[in-house]
């Protein structure tokens, strides 16, 4: 069920246009991520969902109400900042409570089980100038909860902490989303902090929303160059040429996957759908590998280019070989996928 839309958000710092009639529907009980580099506007268009700022132009309807012209207070939204917003001078407790409207057994109740969802129930008497970084969020993740919105806002909550502490508090957060059934959208810059947390994926580039869909479809589908290689940092892009049905880049020629246009294009290659070997094209040399898990990470060079390949061992001959199904092609004015 359909709980937000916005529809052409546009908000401008001067002469520069942070959102450009962005666009984007949530739906309730999912984990949103809303993902880009930073500077793309994606802190702007929450807090402009938030009502924290202004719009030039467009509509928000929650639940179908047009909210644009509401105040913060009455959206029904809470929002969770990249830096813990807590009072120090107030307890964990207090602070989780700040949040409600009643200040009563019955809200003293909830606020501790929420702390004790959130593991931070036995700092309830502690102020919260005394705790660590991961401490504070979870009691600012506990306030938004105990505000009881229909959608809590989330800003690179975890990009302040170290990594291990940030994908532990990621994976309890989309547990806890799970288990309350929470409509959430969270911002990163992090593609695979949002390929893991992600039910549906908003893909933003200069303030714009330009892809959306499950993780897998963005990173399986891209619509752009841009797409593919904020999605794959490894993908390996070759200009090429097509001729007479072949497709052709150096002295290779292969016959083409699919009818494509005559002339110049880009083909990108995902490194793991490239091979090392003894079996292929010959004159490949291995400039550095690096083992991360199970993997080994290897650049290579070829063609009088830099080639990333993805390999579970570590290759021993020199021929590069891939197939022509597996490639994505672009147009190289435009950016834009050329597909079948």
């Amino acid at each position: 069920m359909k709980i937000l839309e916005c529809v052409r958000l546009s908000r401008s710092y001067g002469e520069h246009a942070a959102l450009k009639e962005c666009s984007l529907t949530l739906e309730e009980g999912r984990m949103h991520v809303l993902l880009g580099p930073s500077g793309c506007g994606k802190s702007t268009l929450l807090e402009v969902l938030a009502g924290l700022q202004p719009c030039a132009q467009g509509t928000i309807r929650l639940h179908g109400e047009d909210v644009s012209a509401m105040p913060p207070q009455q959206r029904r939204m809470a929002m969770v900042f990249q830096t813990p917003a807590c009072f120090p001078h107030m307890s964990v407790k207090e602070n989780i409570m700040f949040a409600s409207p009643a200040q009563d057994e019955k809200a003293e109740k909830k606020a501790r089980e929420i702390a004790a969802m959130l593991k931070i129930d036995h700092l309830l008497e502690r102020r919260s100038s005394a705790l660590s970084g991961g401490e504070k969020q979870r009691t600012a993740i506990a306030r938004a909860l105990m505000k009881d919105a229909d959608i809590i806002l989330m800003d690179e909550p975890f990009s302040a902490l170290d990594a291990p502490l940030a994908r532990a508090l990621g994976e309890e957060l989309c547990r806890l989303q799970r288990h309350l059934s929470l409509s959430i959208l969270y911002v990163t810059h992090d593609q695979q902090e949002a390929m893991r947390m992600a039910d549906q994926m908003f893909l933003m580039h200069e303030g714009r929303i330009i892809q959306e869909g499950t993780p897998l479809q963005l990173y399986k589908d891209p619509r752009s160059l841009f797409a593919a290689r904020f999605l794959c940092s490894e993908l390996n892009v070759i200009a090429a040429d097509v001729q007479e049905g072949q497709l052709r880049f150096g002295e290779i020629k292969l016959a083409v996957p699919f009818p494509l246009p005559q002339g110049k294009l880009l083909m990108a290659i995902r490194p793991e759908h490239v091979r090392l070997g003894t079996k292929g094209w010959p004159g490949a040399r291995i400039d550095e590998s690096r083992r991360s898990g199970a993997l080994y990470h290897i650049r290579a060079a070829w063609l009088g280019q830099t080639w990333q390949i993805v390999s579970l061992a570590l290759p021993s001959g020199d021929q590069i070989s891939f197939d022509p199904a597996d490639c994505l092609f672009f147009d190289p004015h435009t950016g834009l996928r050329i597909q079948q």
